[in-house]
């Protein structure tokens, strides 16, 4: 949702794998991007001012995002620990995204 709201790229997340599935540490599998890491200096100080003010407008515009109802209450059944909500939002978006590309 942020990826496709935002106008900073996101990287595509390809897969989740938690230390309760497989034995090690956990792991997000996710796309490397091109660019140059913010931890490079800045050729000037005007260039790091705006490079700051635009990290802080992205941030700003994804919590300006409408959740369309991924938030709320959580029953007391339900796991609240982000491998599993993760693990499942990411199960969901693969079934749709495959559901569009394969006909059913």
């Amino acid at each position: 949702m942020l990826a496709r709201s935002g106008t900073v790229r996101m990287p595509t997340i390809y897969g989740v794998m938690t230390h309760e599935e497989h034995p090690g540490p956990d792991v997000l599998l996710l796309e490397r991007m091109r660019g140059v890491s913010v931890e490079a200096p800045a050729r000037t100080p005007e260039r790091w001012e705006q490079l700051k003010d635009q990290i802080v407008e992205a941030l700003l515009a994804w919590h300006r995002q409408d959740s369309r109802g991924c938030v709320g209450a959580v029953d007391n059944t339900q796991e609240n620990f982000w491998p599993s909500w993760y693990l499942q939002h990411v199960e969901v978006l693969w079934t749709r995204s495959i559901s569009s590309i394969i006909p059913v």
